[in-house]
């Protein structure tokens, strides 16, 4: 039968480095639909339940996660970049002990108008190691009325009216849900280009309010600047005075910085200068002009960050000379990009996403941190974050038979809930490749079994579910949230209420849960855990966002047996 699930809150906690646990097969490509079965591929079966018609249970009795994995690998946690000691001073802004680059040391990649992207706001995070994005903000949208106090988030409307989240409200809240998964990320530069002028039911008083309310103290705020540096006047004297300077990235991990753009500050009558007003200091943002000539620099006093156009790269130089930070719009073939490099760009952005298939545009380290030093310096090799990877070459988790991988433990008796945020490619990717969290009666390839899945690409969360061993499979799509895109949703949460009785649910943000589909079957589960296939596309890393068992704790690779599912093969392992 199938029931409604009641909303949970989702832990999210660290968990160290591990080995990687293994598993072989001969690779397979993708699998076809048996008659008779319902084919998630092309359509979905039955609606979604909306109402909770039953309450789960629990016990504290902690579920068993003691396994051994067949294959390990040891991975590296930190590396030394260059041969520069990096100096260990106490950081002006925080007052506590800091060491390696500041924000104006190193170069990162920029997200375009990363909300109308093919790549999903926490993908481009996540996967494809993003942290500075820009949001074109409008007053106002054709036949629809205005957002009070918000603003609509589109670059043409009725062109371009599909983003991945429809206001600034939910595209910042997307940000801060991202900053709950992993915590300890590094600073995150948004981009505001304000497209319209303040007015009406739009003051830079909302604009604050928005920022304030999804970040609180985690925002970065001109005042901080100000006050680490005595006597600093204007924000220019905060970064470029002797003795001041930009803080350590390391003291502002998990921490957001907004800088908004649309125009210079030379109007008075302009978005930027209305913004600012008589105090720079009072604000929640920053301001970061257009700039075509160097020689203008010291007149913006009340700029530290200017966003600059391709053609006039060159800038660059003058802007990082002067102790301040640039972005460069748009890079998007390897030449600008080059160029933007030798500039000394600090944000270079582009609309080639997928680091994968531009490989050039691309500032993100082998384990994941994602910036690069502009000169030599000690460097971290990866963030702090609780992420278990699956990379599996398979045919498909469907039909009569699976093929693919499962790592996972075997579950008791007891109720137990398995979370995880999944991130995916989102782009230039088998879009049924899926990775899952999965409760099976056994680990046969054909076991029944239920299972909550993120498709790689274009396609919904939804529930998978084979009701006894070899029988076909069902699929039971998540309906979404209002306002975000299907492929929007990240967040997988798979519930075992006793042995037999199992439902999945989706959020997009990870405190509030929707149910997608439930079922009792007529064998007890006996194994929990992630599931992936990568249909027919070969090897494809998947990644599982602060997986954790409830009761049981953080959940990281060494904990997991890596079993294949039919030709399945790929192993698991801590880290991005």
């Amino acid at each position: 039968m199938l029931r409604a699930a009641s909303s949970l809150l989702l832990v999210l906690s660290a968990c160290g480095g591990a080995p990687a646990a293994t598993a072989g097969g001969s690779s397979s490509t993708g699998e076809t639909s048996s008659p008779g079965t319902t084919t998630g591929e092309s359509s979905t079966s039955g609606e979604a339940p909306t109402t909770s018609t039953s309450t789960s249970t629990s016990t504290s009795t902690s579920t068993s996660t003691s396994t051994t994995s067949t294959t390990s690998t040891p991975t590296s946690t930190s590396t030394t970049s260059e041969s520069t000691t990096a100096e260990s001073t106490t950081d002006a802004t925080t007052g506590s002990e800091a060491s390696g680059p500041r924000y104006h040391e190193v170069r990162q990649k920029s997200a375009h108008n990363a909300f109308q992207r093919h790549e999903a706001l926490f993908d481009q995070f996540v996967y494809h190691r993003i942290r500075s994005l820009e949001f074109d903000i409008h007053t106002g949208k054709a036949f629809e009325s205005e957002l009070a106090g918000d603003w609509f988030v589109y670059h043409t409307d009725v062109i371009d009216d599909e983003t991945h989240c429809r206001s600034l409200s939910q595209c910042l809240g997307q940000v801060a849900t991202f900053a709950r998964a992993v915590p300890e990320h590094e600073v995150v530069t948004l981009w505001i280009d304000l497209k319209d002028g303040f007015g009406g039911g739009h003051q830079p008083d909302d604009l604050d309010a928005l920022l304030n309310d999804a970040f609180g103290e985690a925002l970065v705020r001109p005042a901080e600047l100000l006050a680490a540096c005595p006597g600093a006047v204007t924000l220019q004297d905060a970064v470029t005075t002797r003795g001041c300077t930009w803080p350590r990235l390391e003291t502002w991990r998990g921490r957001v910085i907004a800088m908004l753009t649309g125009g210079d500050l030379e109007d008075p009558s302009g978005p930027l200068a209305t913004y600012v007003g008589a105090d720079a200091g009072a604000r929640a943002a920053f301001v970061a002009p257009g700039l075509s000539d160097a020689q203008k620099l010291a007149e913006h006093s009340q700029a530290i960050v200017h966003n600059l156009e391709i053609g006039d790269v060159s800038v660059a130089e003058a802007v990082r000379a002067a102790g301040m930070v640039s972005r460069v719009w748009v890079a998007d073939d390897e030449g600008t990009w080059v160029a933007a490099e030798q500039a000394g760009v600090h944000h270079i952005a582009t609309n080639q996403i997928n680091r994968n298939e531009d490989p050039w545009a691309n500032t993100a380290g082998p384990q994941g941190w994602p910036f690069t030093c502009l000169d030599a310096c000690e460097a971290p090799a990866s963030e702090s974050a609780a992420i278990v990877t699956v990379t599996v070459d398979s045919g498909d988790l469907w039909d009569s038979s699976d093929e693919g991988l499962f790592a996972g433990v075997e579950a008791g008796a007891e109720a137990v809930a398995w979370t995880a945020a999944i991130a995916a490619p989102n782009s230039h990717v088998e879009p049924w490749a899926k990775a899952c969290l999965a409760a099976r009666a056994g680990l046969e390839a054909d076991a029944a079994y239920l299972a909550v899945c993120r498709p790689a690409d274009e396609h919904p969360l939804r529930v998978q579910l084979r009701e006894m061993a070899g029988a076909g499979t069902e699929a039971f799509e998540f309906a979404g949230v209002a306002g975000l895109t299907a492929e929007s949703p990240a967040f997988v949460r798979l519930e075992r209420m006793d042995a037999s009785c199992v439902r999945g649910l989706g959020s997009s943000d990870g405190v509030a849960w929707t149910a997608i589909a439930e079922h009792c079957f007529g064998e007890p589960l006996t194994h929990v855990g992630l599931a992936a296939a990568s249909h027919g596309a070969g090897p494809l890393p998947l990644l599982f966002v602060a997986p954790t068992a409830t009761p049981g704790g953080p959940v990281a690779a060494a904990d997991l047996t890596v079993t294949p599912l039919g030709a399945g093969a790929g192993e698991a392992q801590d880290g991005w």
